[in-house]
């Protein structure tokens, strides 16, 4: 239901209200501006696939969320580590195309090439590629 409401802005703003749970941005110092930007511009390089899209990105970060509140995992890490692992949730598909190492491997992509077959779709931050 929530990303009906959201869309196309579901990431963006999961993201935002979780940092600001932690009160991260005033915590390091993050312009509120710098941060919008920061997550539209994520937002819009999560790439429009069945699974590894921005949604699932949210339901990531909302899990370890959960885990570091609720579960209580906070209380083994210091602050700066919260805002890793929240923003590695943010953005550990960024990039991601939908499919898998085999695949690439199979139909000899040029993902594949460029990562001699070896561990395709993480050889390399998600990010740093481009279709």
């Amino acid at each position: 239901e929530l990303e009906q409401v959201c869309k196309p802005h579901i990431l963006e703003i999961t993201a935002w209200r979780l940092l600001l749970d932690w009160d991260l941005p005033t915590k390091f110092h993050i312009q509120p501006r710098a941060l919008q930007k920061f997550l539209a511009f994520v937002q819009s390089h999560y790439s429009d696939t069945e699974y590894h899209n921005a949604t699932h990105a949210a339901d990531v970060l909302q899990s370890v969320h959960y885990m570091l509140k609720t579960a209580g995992a906070s209380k083994f890490l210091s602050e700066v580590q919260i805002l890793a692992m929240l923003l590695g949730a943010i953005c550990h598909d960024l990039g991601h195309d939908g499919y898998n190492n085999l695949y690439h491997k199979n139909k000899i992509t040029d993902r594949a090439i460029q990562f001699n077959d070896q561990s395709i779709q993480v050889s390399q931050p998600h990010a740093n590629r481009r279709k």
